[in-house]
Formats: C-alpha cells, structure tokens, sequence
C-alpha cells in the first residue's frame, strides 16, 4: 500500500533526505516549507504528516480541515520524551538524524493498521485512525491506580481531564469496551481535544540583563522561586502584583 505523506520542512532541510526514496518506493510526498503552502497541500489526499514538533500548532489548526496522523521531528530525547508523555506511541517520533528507511517502516505501520488495531498502535493513534473512519470506539485505559473511559466521534471521557492526562504518563493497558460511559467531559471537535492535551505551562526565562525582554505570543507564565524577589529584580515589571500572574515552586 503506497504511502500518501505530507511533509512540513521549514529549514527545507528534510526533503532531500526523503525525496528520492519515495520515488523510488512508488510512495507520495507532499512538501510544504510555509504555512501558505502548508494549507495548500491539505487539500491532497495525503494521510499522514511529517511535521517538526517546534511546528506542532501548525498540525493542531489543521485538524479542525484535515484529519492528519503526524510523526513528528525531533531534536533531542527531552523533545521525544514530551511526544511520549503525551499518549504518542514511538512510531509517531523520528529523532534527527534518523534512517529514512526506519521513517518509512513507521509510515508503513501507521499506514495500515486500523483503528482497531490500538494496542499495536496506542492510544492516540487509535483516536484519529477512528475519526479518519468515521467509526465510534470506546476505550478503556488503565494504570496501576487510576482508569478512565474515552469514547470516539465525538470524544468522551469518564474522568476529569487531569486524571486522563496523568494516566497518558505512565504505564497503561488499553482494552476495548462495549457499554455505555458516564460522561464526566465532552469535547465539541477533535481540535478542541487536542488543544486541551497539548496545553501546558509555559516557563519562561527571565535574565535580569539591561534591556532584556520577555515576550510569548499569547501570555507569559512566570516560573520563580521568590514572587517578591521577581519585582525587586524588575521594578518596572508590568504584570500586575496577583498571584494569578505567578507560578511559585515551593
């Protein structure tokens, strides 16, 4: 079964790598190295995603278009770790510099299996290969102390969203149930549920050098140790003394 991939490479970077293989396999690469071109190539009938993991709101916007199952790019274990943690299985992460041909056998897997297929190919991947199908799946996940249900199209789940998160992190079984759950959260697209699973605080570093400035496309989170000691070092700080504005580690 031929593979039909998207490729984002910003850097332009990856292509060239992976252009000549695909020819040669008789596989399909559409590449993108801007946003532009980006929601241009959506319109393929591409499956799968190429994407660096720096990138990733780019893929997460799509969603709500383009139901895309991405292997993301990574740079170091702490990148691919993150991928991990939350609820990826190791077919969705290729460390650079990684063997074209081990990307192409992950493709491969992601390719063929269905959704059905979720202890093969974990969680998350059994959620979007069930949404590319138009299919409703429940799930039953289950750590050593805590489980949770999650049902498909729309998704569902049985627990609070912080109980599920914590169950993505560790060790976990996946079974498949046929009743019926109680729903304790819903989500109203498969966008907003992964928006909510990529969501996390943000720390940010602050040096206290002449002229340096601090910004974050949306909001800053303040990671420090002292809230007093933040102003004192920046007097002219202007986010107002709440507490609301600060995460203090203990």
């Amino acid at each position: 079964m031929s593979l039909k991939v998207i490729l984002y490479d910003p850097e332009e970077e990856i292509e060239i790598l992976l252009k000549d293989i695909f020819e040669v396999t008789g596989h399909t690469l559409y590449t993108a190295n801007s946003p532009e071109e980006f929601a241009e190539v959506l319109n393929s009938d591409a499956n799968l995603l190429l994407i660096p993991f720096s990138e990733k709101d780019l893929w997460l916007k799509s969603l709500g278009k383009k139901i895309l199952i991405p292997v993301f790019i990574t740079h170091s274990e702490k990148e691919e770790e993150k991928v991990l943690n939350l609820g990826f299985s190791h077919i969705n992460t290729v460390r650079i510099p990684f063997n074209p041909l081990e990307l192409l056998g992950k493709l491969g897997s992601l390719n063929k299996t269905s959704s059905r297929e979720f202890e093969e190919i974990g969680l998350i991947n059994a959620i979007l290969k069930a949404s590319q199908e138009g299919k409703s799946l429940v799930l039953e996940i289950k750590s050593e102390e805590k489980s949770c249900y999650i049902s498909t199209n729309p998704i569902t789940l049985s627990c609070s969203f912080e109980v599920f998160k914590s169950i993505l992190s560790s060790n976990y079984n996946i079974v498949e149930y046929k009743g019926k759950i109680e729903v304790v959260l819903s989500f109203e697209s498969l966008e907003a549920f992964f928006k909510a699973l990529f969501e996390e605080t943000r720390e940010v570093e602050i040096k206290a050098e002449k002229g340096d400035i601090v910004k974050h496309k949306e909001f800053i989170t303040i990671v420090w140790k002292e809230y007093d000691l933040l102003f004192e070092l920046f007097p002219t700080i202007t986010l107002g003394r709440s507490p609301e504005n600060v995460v203090c580690i203990p």
